[in-house]
């Protein structure tokens, strides 16, 4: 429930942040809403390849829960690194790094950290 929460926040965040969730980005939470989420999963995971801050929360948050796709701490916590790093100054960075990492073993850290970089 708490990662839930997490999300939550952030794609209110994003509506009100003013930033435009008009398009592919709104079609895939709104799949995500109705319980696609391997659909969302596909509608979303292009705009996070593009830098979609908000797409790659989405999609590390699936990952992390295992919605759409099949759960990976590493994934995950590599989407939520990469929208941290494009929401420097949010301050959700804290928030957005810590929450699979905790649950990962230290190899699984440095995985994470050598893919956000490539």
């Amino acid at each position: 429930m708490k990662k839930f929460v997490v999300f939550a926040v952030i794609v209110l965040f994003a509506m009100l942040s003013g930033a435009s969730i008009a398009g592919p980005f709104d079609e895939g939470m709104n799949t995500y809403k109705d319980g696609n989420y391997s659909a969302a999963a596909k509608l979303l995971l292009p705009l996070a390849e593009k830098g979609d801050a908000f797409a790659q929360t989405a999609i590390g948050f699936m990952y992390s829960e295992g919605k759409g796709v099949q759960r990976d701490y590493v994934q995950a916590c590599m989407w939520f690194s990469l929208a941290a790093a494009s929401m420097e100054s949010t301050g959700e960075r804290p928030i957005l790094r810590g929450t699979p990492a905790e649950l990962m073993t230290e190899g699984q850290v440095a995985k994470t950290q050598r893919l956000a970089r490539e």
